[in-house]
């Protein structure tokens, strides 16, 4: 468990054994978009950059959430003493974000637009990461491809984690060996709108 208050960032009760600053409800914005150096408050990325992300300093994590459909691994490094930092699991979340979605992430957007029982295609998510994409370009990104973070829609303030065994039971792929998932620290993200 973190000290009550670090920095002024009062330690979650609910979720004790995660750093304070990752923590759902911590007023910082970090907008997955951009680079964490680029979108963090300097002050506040250079203080807690380097923190263990859990009390225990684990070396392996994993983000899911139900904003979009994969998972996102982090591994604290190589060495035994390794643990996955604050700054691993900030710049984790941006670049597990500007892959670019696969074929297969398209159609289920496309099946998801033409499944929709409202009829209103322009709220669909292929829409939605359409007019995100066109936003990302409108702001001097050259690049065409549609990135897993334009999923999100106008969603890219991440706006801390939470533990929810329920979510992760509901998104975690089934059929993993269990000695492989023992270590896996796993926690579910959330996101806002907002972000500029």
């Amino acid at each position: 468990m973190f000290a009550v208050s670090i920095f002024g960032i009062k330690q979650s009760k609910k979720y004790s054994e995660l750093h304070p600053i990752l923590a759902l409800g911590v007023p910082i914005i970090y907008d997955v978009r951009k680079r964490p150096r680029e979108s963090i408050q300097p002050d506040i990325y250079e203080r807690f950059r380097g923190y263990a992300a859990t009390a225990s300093f684990v070396q392996r994590l994993r983000i899911v959430s139900t904003d979009f459909p994969w998972e996102i691994d982090i591994t604290g490094g190589r060495r035994k003493d390794s643990f996955v930092s604050v700054a691993d699991v900030w710049k984790a979340l941006h670049e597990g974000l500007q892959e670019p979605v696969e074929q297969g992430e398209w159609a289920i957007a496309k099946r998801m637009a033409a499944d929709n029982t409202k009829g209103n295609k322009s709220h669909s998510l292929s829409a939605r990461m359409l007019r995100a994409q066109e936003r990302r370009k409108m702001s001097g990104d050259r690049d065409d491809k549609i990135r897993r973070v334009d999923w999100l829609g106008q969603k890219t303030s991440f706006i801390g984690f939470l533990r929810d065994e329920q979510t992760v039971k509901e998104v975690s792929l089934p059929g993993r060996r269990r000695d492989e998932e023992e270590d896996v620290d796993v926690w579910v993200a959330k996101f806002a709108t907002g972000g500029e």
